[in-house]
């Protein structure tokens, strides 16, 4: 059996994602988050913007905007193996 292996950290990985000239890229989830730019919130009070589930993580836009996403709705463009 094969098995995955993160790109970045060579852990084995969790998640894949299609680049743009069809070439499929492994990477672990932490990997992936890091990768997105995202930083981890601790306060549940806060919800994500897309799905109203509390948000863990916040991730600041090109326009200086902030957004505030839950794990799903982050890896979002990530299918899991």
């Amino acid at each position: 059996m094969i098995k995955n292996i993160c790109l970045e950290c060579k852990k084995p990985a969790e998640l894949k994602k299609v680049n743009q000239i069809n070439t499929i890229t492994y990477i672990c989830k932490s990997c992936a988050i890091n990768e997105i730019g995202a930083n981890e919130i601790g306060n549940n009070k806060i919800k994500c913007d897309k799905c109203q589930k509390s948000s863990k993580y916040m991730l600041i836009t090109q326009l200086n905007r902030i957004r505030n996403l839950c794990e799903e709705c982050l890896l979002e463009n990530y299918t899991s193996i």
